[in-house]
């Protein structure tokens, strides 16, 4: 039998205490290690969050008669939420909103596919089912999805014509008899069938209406009792407000939604909305 020599009498306590020391040392180095590798990854989520704001449209499109306002308020530091401009010759604009199943870096990752899918869209701009049905067969996802609904405004033409992919219905509200309209249209998520066909709709588009395109964390936000928002509060807004710049209709409907959830930021989905204004000019 192996047996251990006694301490000397008195060491015990020294002994306590370098065991504790030992303890301390070890705990503290991972503590150290720790957080060093949380400082790396924080430094690479601010790096990837700075890089997701920079394929995001810097500034609202500038195209007269029409008044663009958008909003993006993602749940983390990075999300998978989307929207772009495709730009069209005099008074013609391309709107596109996309939401990535999933939060986070992979939700993210794949929004950054959505921007060059969509930057590729640019010579056929102006037939939306096109642009989604090209869209989805740039991507061939297993465990996610993209919702995506795209509108082009044709102000020359008095025209609005939209195509969706799986996509909360975006909604209209038309100045001639104060009504709002929910813009439905069938179609297939994104990245699920390559062969998926995508079909669009148009209605007419006058002076004084207002468009508002939204991902479905503004619909879907809950309130302390688990209430969603829900898409009649979003019309009641579009009504209400809707003499009012497309900034201040953006900001009105963002402050319903952080009074609604009691919070400010920090929102369980990511939030996305669009609102373009139909002027005379």
């Amino acid at each position: 039998a192996v047996g251990l020599l006694p301490l000397p009498e008195g060491m015990e306590p020294v002994g306590v205490l370098l065991f504790i020391f030992g303890l301390g040392w070890i705990a503290a180095r991972r503590l150290f290690d720790s957080q060093e590798r949380l400082a790396a990854l924080r430094q690479e989520l601010d790096t990837a969050r700075r890089i997701q704001a920079s394929i995001l449209p810097s500034e609202p499109p500038r195209t007269a008669g029409l008044d663009v306002a958008m909003r993006y308020v993602p749940a983390a530091d990075v999300a998978g939420d989307f929207y772009d401009v495709l730009p069209g010759e005099g008074r013609r604009l391309g709107l596109l909103v996309a939401d990535v199943s999933g939060h986070g870096v992979p939700a993210a990752l794949i929004a950054s596919m959505v921007k060059v899918a969509a930057a590729a869209q640019a010579p056929h701009a102006a037939s939306p089912a096109r642009v989604l049905t090209e869209m989805n067969q740039i991507f061939q996802l297993k465990s996610q999805f993209i919702t995506a609904v795209y509108v082009w405004l044709d102000l020359d033409a008095g025209r609005l014509t939209w195509a969706s992919a799986g996509h909360p219905p975006p909604l209209l509200w038309k100045k001639r008899d104060g009504t709002v309209q929910e813009l439905v249209q069938p179609g297939m998520v994104l990245g699920r069938l390559r062969r998926a066909a995508y079909t669009e709709a148009s209605v007419p588009l006058e002076p004084g209406d207002r468009l508002l395109l939204f991902t479905d964390g503004i619909p879907e936000a809950l309130n302390a009792a688990g209430e969603p928002f829900g898409d009649a509060r979003l019309r009641e807004i579009l009504t209400e407000a809707s003499d009012l710049p497309a900034d201040a209709l953006a900001d009105r409907l963002l402050q319903r939604v952080a009074a609604w959830t009691g919070r400010s930021a920090g929102f369980e989905d990511d939030l996305t909305l669009v609102v373009a204004g139909v002027g005379t000019v």
